[in-house]
């Protein structure tokens, strides 16, 4: 069962193809290339608060594979930067709370885990407060039918970063693609849909404070061809007429100049950019103490998406290289591990990563293993 669901196979294709663009153009930082056709790209910027927000959602049609949509911010006010996996988004008026559907999946139950498929439908029950019926008529299912999938009301507070759930089944309002009307009445109420039982859906007003909320009408359940959520109390750059591109500069607080651009290449996908034309070396190491934290606590996930960009901050930091290194091995990927230590650094560099990597607690264990400590010793000898 996934909280945040992001197949292993796709993540690791994420993850190879945008370090390869990274080492390749010094301070692109590609953040992702779309096919139009299925994907809906929409971008909102603040110059009041330095924040740009880009919404990659899937658009309402088959295949639908229970996988989250994708939501990126850019903090060039800080030169901060953080990604959410939610089914969809909704800044406050203040840019101080984010409401957002957590996706739950499960896969079909596997009579060898039947004992642990029970107890995963009995927590998402216990998260959401609902009933068995009410879950086995509300899911949402992957064009396999392989997986199964719900998405629960939460909000982050963007001031201190802290997340809180509420213990509903937010109402998905498309067929083949996750659909919420969120809006927020002021900075801190908020109007969606639930689901509390199998014939009926509720619209209902939740005071993000404490938690309370009020229903407002009750329908049976429906459902849109279209919905295209607008995540923030701004314009959507991107429109009909500019989809094939555009170039905005954001201008921080300390007058760094950044270009976001977004272009359709040859193939007919759409390219999504961010330049600079130098390197922030203060936030890079910043970047790379936010790296270790997130290796420390086993956010594997986020602390790639820091890596990636720390290494547009200032792509020959060492010791942002160190700590993919690190990563590479929490994840058993050891031919990533080799390849990165015999080519991304100077002699001098690697023999200074080399004697930290001997001492390092993360890998101690796999000098048990001949192999790793045979390849080891042919790069570091």
């Amino acid at each position: 069962m996934n909280f945040i669901h992001i197949s292993f196979k796709a993540f690791i294709i994420m993850l190879t193809v945008l370090f390869a663009i990274s080492a390749s153009a010094k301070q692109e930082f590609i953040l992702d290339e779309i096919n139009p056709a299925n994907r809906r790209f929409s971008a909102f910027n603040s110059y009041k608060y330095n924040l740009l927000l880009i919404a990659l959602t899937q658009k309402n049609q088959k295949p639908f594979n229970c996988e989250p949509n994708r939501y990126i911010f850019y903090d060039y006010g800080t030169e901060d930067y953080f990604e959410i996996q939610a089914g969809n988004l909704k800044l406050n008026s203040n840019y101080s709370k984010i409401f957002l559907t957590k996706i739950h999946s499960i896969g079909r139950m596997d009579q060898y885990q039947s004992t642990e498929w029970k107890k995963a439908i009995k927590i998402l029950l216990d998260k959401m407060n609902i009933s068995s019926q009410t879950m086995e008529s509300s899911k949402m299912e992957s064009n396999d039918g392989m997986m199964a999938c719900w998405q629960q009301p939460q909000m982050l507070n963007m001031r201190n970063n802290k997340p809180t759930s509420f213990h509903f089944l937010a109402a998905n309002l498309c067929k083949h693609a996750w659909c919420s009307e969120l809006y927020w009445t002021d900075s801190d109420n908020i109007q969606f849909w639930v689901q509390l039982n199998p014939k009926k859906i509720q619209l209902i007003r939740l005071n993000t404070n404490n938690s309370v909320h009020e229903f407002i009408k009750q329908s049976p359940p429906f459902y849109k061809k279209s919905f295209p959520q607008l995540n923030a109390p701004r314009d959507n750059l991107v429109t009909p007429d500019n989809l094939s591109g555009k170039t905005i500069i954001l201008t921080s607080a300390n007058k760094r100049k950044v270009v976001f651009t977004w272009k359709e290449l040859s193939t007919g996908k759409i390219r999504i950019s961010l330049f600079r034309d130098k390197d922030d070396k203060i936030a890079a190491q910043k970047t790379k103490n936010k790296i270790k934290k997130l290796l420390n606590l086993r956010q594997i996930p986020q602390a790639f998406q820091m890596i990636k960009y720390g290494f547009w901050l200032e792509p020959e930091n060492t010791d942002i290289k160190m700590e993919r290194l690190k990563a590479y091995a929490s994840l058993l990927l050891f031919d990533e591990f080799f390849k990165s230590l015999k080519n991304d650094f100077s002699n001098e560099e690697r023999f200074s990563a080399c004697q930290k990597l001997h001492m390092e607690k993360s890998i101690r264990d796999f000098w048990k293993q001949d192999s790793f400590s045979k390849k080891f010793e042919q790069i570091c000898p």
